[in-house]
């Protein structure tokens, strides 16, 4: 969802202000919207992006308790928003 509301962000022409690259001299407004943005991007920035897409994977986005109760239902048992207590009706 935060991908969708990006690149509809970003088409519509509304940007950050500054430097994405300092060293490179690329603002946020020259990176074009959707997948044609990993032209103007930096080897290393797609790195970065690739890299904490895994550490998500690996270390966040997991069934650390084991009481899942479907695919998805990460329980980490950091954040509750009180799944517990809805009815099968309501999940």
């Amino acid at each position: 969802m935060l991908a969708f509301l990006g690149h509809v962000t970003n088409s519509n022409g509304i940007t950050l202000d500054g430097y994405l690259s300092n060293s490179q001299g690329i603002k946020f407004s020259d990176v074009e919207p959707g997948l044609a943005a990993f032209k103007t991007l930096p080897p290393f920035g797609t790195f970065q992006i690739i890299l904490f897409c895994g550490l998500l994977e690996v270390a966040v986005m997991r069934d650390v308790t084991g009481t899942g109760e479907f695919v998805g239902d990460f329980r980490n048992e950091f954040i509750d928003f009180g799944w517990d207590k809805f009815t099968p009706e309501q999940k």
